[in-house]
């Protein structure tokens, strides 16, 4: 069920057994060629696959397509909203859907800048609703919650997912092949510098977090190895983050209070 087709009654009747689905992207850049609707074009998808598998019992909200990306302004065509108005933004989303009703939140994240926002929000509400052990609200990122890798993957030549990278290029020449340029696809980013604690592109496990704006990280806005992509592996790589969604969902949709007891 989506939202914006439902009436009101039908909203107060089913709110208390299904989960909500709030995706989140943004409108950024993307390297020279990816659109600036990456995020949202991504996260939108999955949201509308995991309706359509799971309609019986969840109510997809469109996209919010503001997301927090300060970090890409240096780059035409960004529109970002401040960390602290994306975090109003997902706290005042969340307190409608609890009024309306609904006791299971999800917050389906496509843009990494919104990860700490959407956390802040949710930690902020936490003690909100302390007195509400029936309520469940939760974020996922869907590329960590899908365990996104070369061994999740099968036929991806890079390891991990990052910017405009061999995963997101792909996803894209997927799903709309025709806002794709591969004569443009080059990865880039800044010299490296040895460290133990620090992958500029996750490497290896990171042990302290850096935050710089995306031009110190790279001259074309793109990151990884886009040139590797391919719309078969944008295929498999929806296929498998659908599943993993898919099973984290039906899990959340029987998830029961767990109240705290004092003593």
């Amino acid at each position: 069920m989506k939202l914006m087709e439902m009436k009101w009654p039908e909203v107060e009747r089913l709110a208390p057994q299904c989960v909500a689905i709030c995706p989140a992207g943004s409108l950024e850049q993307h390297g020279h060629h990816l659109p600036l609707g990456t995020d949202s074009l991504i996260v939108t998808h999955l949201a509308e696959q995991l309706e359509a598998r799971c309609r019986e019992w969840t109510v997809l909200l469109p996209t919010l397509w503001l997301g927090a990306s300060h970090h890409h302004l240096a780059f035409a065509g960004t529109v970002s909203a401040s960390a602290s108005l994306f975090t109003e933004m997902v706290t005042q989303e969340a307190r409608c859907l609890v009024q309306a009703g609904f006791r299971r939140i999800l917050f389906l994240n496509g843009h990494g800048g919104n990860t700490v926002p959407i956390c802040q929000a949710l930690a902020e509400l936490a003690p909100e609703y302390r007195e509400r052990p029936d309520l469940w609200l939760v974020h996922s990122t869907y590329w960590t919650t899908a365990g996104l890798s070369s061994q999740t993957v099968p036929g991806m030549q890079t390891g991990n997912l990052s910017h405009a990278c061999e995963y997101e290029t792909s996803m894209i020449l997927h799903l709309r092949h025709e806002l794709v340029d591969m004569s443009q696809a080059k990865g880039d980013r800044a010299d490296t510098f040895q460290s133990e604690y620090f992958f500029q592109q996750a490497e290896g496990p990171l042990r302290v977090n850096v935050s710089r704006c995306f031009e110190q990280w790279t001259g074309t806005g793109a990151m990884g190895q886009p040139q590797f992509a391919t719309p078969e592996k944008g295929e498999r790589i929806l296929a498998v983050t659908v599943d993993a969604l898919t099973e984290f969902l039906t899990e959340f949709r029987g998830w029961n209070p767990t109240p705290g007891r004092r003593e």
